[in-house]
């Protein structure tokens, strides 16, 4: 990804003021002020194809670029007469990213959460593009699946791609990139850190604990224990993906946002929640849930 980010983002996100004491952007493509341009592109094959970029487009107002819109477009392909013809797919579906749906994406690519729902804000009610991500079955790390509905008729196609490891990594540096392009002063590693941020349940715990109810992690006696400092070590991806498998799996109550909080907790916290759920014991789970949802309703 050879992009001069600072270049580009004084050439075409800062406004410059007219003689008219207006302000307007450089248009990122002059020749079709419509059109948006790519800064970046990469492109996956797989059971389906899945192009993707760093992506730039104006709005316009006679003649004159009065907006600009940067974010990470997705354009989700299925294979006509045995080849993946992407843009030129007439069934194909896009889904453009601002950096408000990048963060959960890139939260949901680094396993942060089991599960991603994006809807992509609506431009008109022609069409309603939605973009979810899970993990299912043995054949690929992750799948991503773009749903366009009409809105209309309520009619809704969908296009599902399996992503590999390369796949997810070239997916999370593009995130990286649209950041980078917003931000270009701030280094790598700190954007990397605010992308990962958590967000949701998580909030809604520490906004409980704010209104004077105990932490989750040490509630009605039920104590979750670390594991011995020389114990084995397991990778936070998994255990994420073991605790959604668990709660959507065996736990009766099946309550998202406790899974969610669960998952932001340290790999001995999770580890230990696993094992006890796993033998059919869910009382701090479900103690979590209690302490989740006794919150106030204006809370989160």
């Amino acid at each position: 990804m050879l992009i001069n980010f600072a270049e580009k983002h004084r050439q075409y996100l800062i406004a410059q003021e007219q003689a008219d004491g207006g302000w307007a952007y450089t248009p990122v493509n002059p020749g079709n002020g419509n059109a948006g341009i790519y800064l970046s592109n990469h492109q996956i094959f797989s059971n389906a194809a899945l192009g993707l970029g760093v992506y730039l487009r104006n709005e316009m107002n006679s003649g004159v670029a009065v907006k600009v819109h940067a974010g990470l477009k997705l354009l989700f392909s299925r294979a006509v007469n045995g080849r993946f013809a992407l843009h030129n797919d007439p069934g194909h579906i896009s889904v453009t990213l601002d950096i408000a749906g990048v963060i959960p994406f890139y939260q949901w690519l680094s396993g942060d959460t089991a599960t991603l729902r994006y809807e992509e804000p609506r431009r008109s009610r022609e069409h309603y593009r939605m973009l979810t991500g899970f993990q299912a079955g043995q054949t690929f790390e992750m799948t991503l699946r773009a749903s366009l509905t009409d809105g209309t008729t309520g009619d809704m196609r969908t296009i599902e791609v399996g992503l590999s490891s390369a796949d997810i990594f070239h997916l999370q540096a593009h995130c990286v990139g649209l950041a980078k392009l917003l931000y270009p002063t701030l280094s790598d590693e700190l954007l990397t850190t605010h992308l990962r941020r958590r967000v949701g349940a998580l909030q809604v715990a520490q906004s409980a604990v704010s209104a004077g109810h105990p932490t989750p992690t040490l509630i009605d006696g039920v104590t979750i224990q670390a594991q011995a400092e020389n114990g084995p070590r397991r990778d936070p991806a998994k255990c994420s993906r073991a605790v959604y498998g668990v709660g959507m799996g065996k736990w009766p109550r099946r309550h998202l946002p406790t899974i969610e909080f669960i998952q932001s907790q340290s790999v001995e916290q999770m580890d230990t929640l696993i094992k006890a759920g796993n033998s059919g014991d869910f009382s701090g789970w479900d103690s979590i849930y209690n302490r989740l949802t006794s919150a106030p309703e204006h809370i989160g």
